[in-house]
């Protein structure tokens, strides 16, 4: 695949290594810029938008991804922490008299924050509800990352 002017729901399935129907469901829901072609037709992205989305919601960027987008090479990760996440969305779930480098998750450098919690003292994270209520919990969940998700 080569650099695109235009992307489809498919280039964009690729990029961001999720499946079409949650592209879909971000492109209906609002939450990715795209424009329909007919009422009932095929979607098309810009490739800024797909960027500019992909840094909103933390999602790393592969190379294939910097490829199809026309991007230079970086160095890039391949995996968003927690607080990073909530940083880029500003969905700060924590108490307001703490900071992320309090959570046990940060000191650890937790990849699988859910898990740890499950197995720690609460009172060491900075999450106040469940994880079900968490921003980051349910991205993963929609973006069903193998082994770096949530089973959904």
């Amino acid at each position: 695949m080569k650099y695109k002017d235009i992307l489809t729901t498919g280039d964009v399935a690729t990029i961001c290594k999720c499946s079409h129907d949650t592209v879909k469901r971000w492109l209906e829901r609002g939450h990715l810029p795209g424009h329909r072609l007919t009422p009932q037709g095929q979607w098309r992205i810009l490739p800024q938008d797909i960027v500019e989305f992909m840094e909103r919601r933390g999602l790393p960027m592969g190379e294939r991804a910097r490829v199809i987008l026309g991007l230079p090479e970086l160095a890039v990760k391949d995996f968003v922490y927690c607080w990073e996440f909530h940083v880029r969305n500003k969905t700060h779930p924590g108490k307001e008299e703490r900071r992320c480098e309090d959570c046990l998750v940060f000191k650890t450098k937790a990849k699988e924050c859910y898990v740890l919690r499950d197995q720690a003292d609460p009172s060491l994270f900075l999450c106040p509800g469940p994880c079900e209520e968490c921003e980051y919990y349910r991205f993963l969940t929609e973006m069903h990352l193998p082994g770096g998700g949530p089973e959904a």
